[in-house]
């Protein structure tokens, strides 16, 4: 899937809501890096989300009011910091 940039200035809070492990909404999406069948890896409200389970399907993606909605069995959510990503990709390949 390519990445996705969310242009919404009023994107500034995030709502994860996780129900019965098997279905996932977060708000305040700003971009979708990459989805696979057991990881999604997106930023919501400026920082790093990483999603990871088994069978995760995109149910729903609403790119103007930044919502995604996930199906699938959900085993972990992980924060990231986006720049300690961006900081190491400059080291490498200075």
């Amino acid at each position: 899937m390519e990445e996705k940039k969310i242009e919404n200035k009023f994107l500034n809070d995030s709502k994860i809501t996780l129900s019965n492990r098997k279905i996932l909404i977060i708000t305040g999406v700003t971009k979708v890096i990459s989805v696979k069948d057991n990881e999604l890896n997106l930023e919501a409200s400026g920082s790093g989300l990483i999603v990871q389970g088994a069978g995760l399907e995109v149910t729903k993606l609403d790119v103007a009011a930044g919502i995604l909605e996930v199906s699938g069995l959900v085993d972990s959510l992980r924060y990231t910091s986006i720049h300690a990503k961006q900081n190491l990709f400059k080291r490498i390949f200075k």
